[in-house]
């Protein structure tokens, strides 16, 4: 095969990430927040860890709709070889559109192997093992990868040379490999061995020594300590010394980001043409060095180091490279380098706790907060929503990609869950072609089998709510639940039932179509809700689904809402601006109609995150003579964050904490508020940790001069800073 053969994403820049280092956690609860970070970092290549038997489709399927390549690693011991779980997960994410997939990792290490002790003749028992899983691979279509290394060969002879001589080596080559490559920068510089500290000795000035990205806060001292560690000028120059050697090059030490040509050139003198050579893992992490002539990485030189590396990749500048005469020479980046996918995206984020084993390597991380002034994330991050994306190469893409463009409606409702592009073939939306007066589906709701427990979605049920023109909820309106062989007429109920209507599934997702019968208007139809999620073997998952249908296109002359209410038993969600505003533009002026009753915003300046939105007092109709207090925590686009606590303390200093779990037709969360206590909103939480947000008090349901039973509805924004 061609370099040029290989498949790749629209507009490569080459640039990517190592993801979770977990095969089940990887951000699956919160998406669109990571979705939004891999579209502003202009990322095109993702390595995940895939589970042979579980969900792989999931993370596979959203990284292909935002059109990133997923490159899959099974996580295997050795000297295990692929079965049938996994070659049938490898054939369901084919279909998919994934191509390039991992069956080994690092096994010159001894943790890689059952026992923890590598066996007698170990490189041809994995040379063996590749063989066979390749060729399974390749049945499949898809194409295997080369075992990454952990140190790279050093044995009397290389894996390429094992390979060859191994019976079905060649085909295996042939029809398409790749090289996985774990190159680790180790503290050595970008051009690393041919640099001028490694080859000629050359000093480290006065400058340099003390100019290594260090915090402002740190004095000489602390800079010294941690970069070098505790070493002296002289010792390190002395060090510099006793280590050069002008003929070095990068086949006699491949410990660092240049290992690719080493791995080039042994293919190539085998006569063979180049292949694809992916960093799978690798970069420079903050404080990780090998060597004590070489400044430890600090956070901001980490960062500097790898945007270097993929501006390399993209073209931006090219490596100069020191020869024996002290003669330079250029090299840009080579086509056989595919991608760049360091370690790695984040642990904790998703949920991880591995006591800082890998959380010292994350991206998104407070490991390093309080040590370098940081907030969260390392400083690579904003360089590269800074860096302009510049494509390297455009496809070839995997012809299933395509597929999957038509899932999502173009006029889908703002308040759709993104979920159901990836439940069984989708859940679809239909749009009335009618003209005039007919209901339209405006909000959809999935909850999965660890979700259904919140109410108000009872296990395994599909709920409907049905609004008139005016939003208020229709009581004893006809939905239409249909399925292949017959259909099913339910009616929306009351107050107490808060005006759904619900139907008991037994068939699986694909089986159902619902649509409004009410007055025998036109109506949208969605299809194929039903039991199950996405994993494999989820058929029967009680599952539920809300949907919200309201009467559109109506004259004023329309007929009343015959809920018999006046208003539904919680008031509707607050009303979001289409713009959002930018996180470093001015806010616009909060709306506030509870200030004349002692209700008060108190700013935090510019160390807000979160600030107050809305505070919109219920009338006496709205609050339906509840004393209760509503909130909704969303994002810099309006949209809900669910799983947000809200902070409130009342007047005895009692800590609150309201989750925002409520469905989308009602406010995220809500707390009673007792006639003579007071209430203050003072932050937020989201994934455990405390947002800075602007605080509001005098919030009480007993307010001098104007009675008892009041309620408010508290709306909080959360910016993208």
């Amino acid at each position: 095969m061609n370099l040029s053969d290989y498949p790749r994403p629209p507009a490569d820049n080459g640039r990517g990430v190592h993801w979770s280092p977990s095969q089940y956690q990887w951000g699956q609860k919160d998406w669109l927040k990571w979705q939004k970070h891999i579209l502003k970092m202009n990322l095109k290549w993702i390595k995940v860890n895939v589970p042979p038997d579980y969900n792989a489709e999931a993370i596979v399927k959203r990284l292909i709709d935002i059109e990133v390549m997923p490159v899959c690693r099974f996580i295997c011991k050795n000297p295990a070889r692929i079965g049938g779980a996994v070659e049938k997960t490898i054939e369901r994410l084919v279909a998919l559109g994934a191509r390039y997939f991992e069956t080994n990792n690092e096994p010159d290490a001894d943790v890689e192997w059952e026992g923890y002790h590598r066996p007698e003749g170990w490189e041809q028992i994995v040379i063996e093992n590749l063989i066979y899983d390749a060729n399974r691979i390749h049945s499949i279509g898809g194409f295997p990868a080369l075992v990454a290394f952990n140190c790279g060969p050093n044995e009397s002879r290389n894996p390429i040379q094992i390979l060859l001589q191994t019976p079905g080596g060649r085909e295996i080559f042939d029809k398409g490999l790749w090289v996985s490559l774990h190159n680790y920068g180790k503290g050595r510089p970008f051009n690393y061995p041919n640099d001028r500290v490694r080859m000629f000795g050359d000093p480290v000035s006065e400058e340099e020594w003390l100019d290594q990205g260090q915090p402002e806060f740190w004095n000489d001292e602390e800079t010294v300590e941690f970069v070098w560690h505790k070493a002296t000028r002289e010792e390190v120059n002395r060090l510099r010394q006793v280590q050069k050697d002008p003929q070095i090059s990068i086949m006699s030490d491949i410990t660092g980001f240049r290992a690719y040509e080493y791995w080039n050139t042994l293919i190539t003198r085998e006569g063979l043409n180049s292949i694809p050579i992916m960093m799978t893992e690798g970069g420079w992490e903050t404080g990780d060095r090998l060597d004590p002539f070489y400044p430890e990485p600090t956070a901001q030189r980490a960062s500097e180091l790898n945007l270097k590396m993929f501006r390399f990749m993209q073209g931006d500048i090219e490596m100069t490279l020191h020869k024996p005469d002290e003669s330079v020479e250029s090299s840009p980046s080579p086509d056989y380098l595919f991608a760049l996918m360091p370690w790695h995206i984040g642990e904790k984020e998703f949920g991880l706790d591995t006591s800082g084993q890998w959380e010292q390597g994350a991206w998104f991380t407070h490991w390093y907060d309080q040590k370098f002034g940081l907030q969260g994330e390392l400083p690579i991050i904003q360089m590269l929503r800074d860096l302009p994306s510049k494509a390297r190469a455009d496809g070839p893409v995997p012809p299933e990609w395509a597929m999957r463009k038509d899932l999502m409606p173009d006029d889908a409702p703002k308040e759709w869950d993104y979920r159901f592009l990836y439940l069984g073939d989708g859940i679809k939306l239909e749009r009335s072609s009618a003209d005039g007066t007919k209901w339209r589906v405006t909000s959809g709701l999935w909850q999965d089998k660890d979700e259904v427990n919140k109410e108000p979605l009872p296990p395994g049920y599909i709920m409907v709510k049905v609004l008139d023109t005016n939003g208020d909820p229709v009581e004893n309106a006809s939905v239409r639940i249909s399925r292949s062989d017959a259909s099913d007429t339910i009616l929306t109920k009351g107050r107490f039932d808060r005006y759904m209507g619900n139907y008991k599934m037994t068939g699986t997702l694909g089986t159902y179509t619902l649509q409004v019968t009410y007055q025998d208007y036109p109506s949208d139809k969605v299809h194929n809700p039903g039991l199950g999620g996405e994993a494999p073997r989820s058929d029967f998952d009680q599952s539920s689904f809300l949907f919200t249908f309201q009467l559109a296109d109506v004259p004023q002359t329309s007929p009343p809402s015959t809920s018999g209410e006046e208003s539904a038993s919680h008031p509707p969600p607050a009303e979001e601006s289409d713009t959002p505003t930018p996180p470093n533009a001015a806010a616009p002026p909060t709306h506030n109609n509870a200030e004349e009753m002692g209700i008060k915003i108190h700013p935090l300046g510019s160390r807000a995150i979160a600030r107050i939105k809305k505070i919109h007092h219920y009338t006496s109709s709205e609050r339906m003579g509840k004393s209760t207090l509503y909130l909704d925590v969303v994002d810099a686009e309006g949209k809900r964050i669910y799983g947000a606590v809200a902070l409130v303390k009342d007047a005895a200093g009692r800590a609150l904490r309201i989750p925002i779990e409520k469905p989308l037709s009602e406010p995220g969360g809500n707390a009673p508020m007792w006639p003579h206590n007071l209430y203050r909103l003072t932050g937020i939480e989201i994934r455990g940790n405390q947002i800075p947000t602007q605080n509001v008090t005098g919030l009480r349901s007993l307010i001098s001069g104007h009675g008892d039973g009041h309620s408010f509805l508290i709306v909080i924004q959360v910016s993208d800073e």
